[in-house]
């Protein structure tokens, strides 16, 4: 394989993954690691990528979340059926802290047959939708809009998030792999983890293809995290922290299956 292939095939590679080490690059392009690091060093020096210890991410910010809009029609069937099992887990006078995520965003049409519920949420778009049920009490936390998206975050986000003792907490990620969960931004980690600390319980709801995916800000570790619900089996990797962790883990499609 020609070096510009390789480099062309590398990026494609940080467009899906985001953030890729060495050895997950070797292994998709069946090269050796002083070839992707030779390549890596010629990328970095024309500005297409840049090089942390033990990896790489794109250089135009590949860190960030896409557009909101984006995100919002990436995989929308399978958020929706998601929405259908995570919704089993809520019920009338609960306090709910659900994140900015347009995979939350689809558990928001559900909501309207419950009472009583108080939702705190860092989505500008979810507490809008919210907004339209009259049994719900909506808190929407403060702080910075991030830009290309309805995310509230920064110190007076997550320090709002500690003036609160909530039920449960429903939450994407934009990544998970055998070490634990990922976001995009650090930012975006630091919320989650604070509504994962200041909760009873934790949901996690991610389609597949949050699966394997390497980036550089862990949100939570499993052992923090009740019940994931997501739409296929895991690698056997990840399976085997899920299960060391005591994990309950939700396949929809086995569900249906029933």
């Amino acid at each position: 394989m020609a070096d510009l292939e390789r480099h062309k095939n590398i990026l494609e590679l940080l467009k899906n993954e985001e953030y890729a080490n060495i050895d997950y690059l070797c292994k998709k392009l069946y090269v050796s690691k002083s070839t992707i690091r030779r390549d890596l060093v010629d990328m970095e020096k024309k500005g297409l990528i840049v090089r942390y210890h033990g990896g790489v991410t794109l250089s135009n910010a590949s860190n960030k979340d896409n557009s909101y809009k984006v995100r919002q029609e990436e995989h929308k069937a399978a958020k929706e059926l998601l929405a259908e099992e995570t919704i089993k887990f809520v019920y009338d006078n609960i306090s709910i802290f659900v994140d900015s995520s347009t995979t939350v965003l689809a558990l928001v049409p559900l909501l309207n047959r419950f009472k009583n519920l108080v939702i705190i949420t860092n989505g500008l778009q979810t507490a809008l939708e919210l907004s339209e049920y009259q049994f719900i009490d909506t808190k929407v936390l403060g702080g910075d809009l991030l830009p290309g998206s309805t995310s509230m975050i920064g110190s007076r986000t997550t320090d709002e998030i500690n003036n609160y003792n909530v039920d449960l907490c429903i939450m994407s990620c934009k990544g998970l792999n055998e070490r634990g969960i990922y976001e995009a931004s650090d930012f975006q980690a630091q919320v989650k983890n604070k509504m994962i600390r200041n909760s009873k319980k934790v949901i996690l709801v991610c389609d597949s293809s949050k699966f394997d995916r390497s980036l550089l800000y862990k949100s939570a570790d499993y052992v923090a995290i009740d019940t994931i619900i997501t739409n296929a089996e895991p690698s056997a990797t990840i399976k085997k922290q899920l299960n060391a962790s005591y994990i309950n883990f939700i396949n929809i499609k086995n569900e249906k299956k029933r």
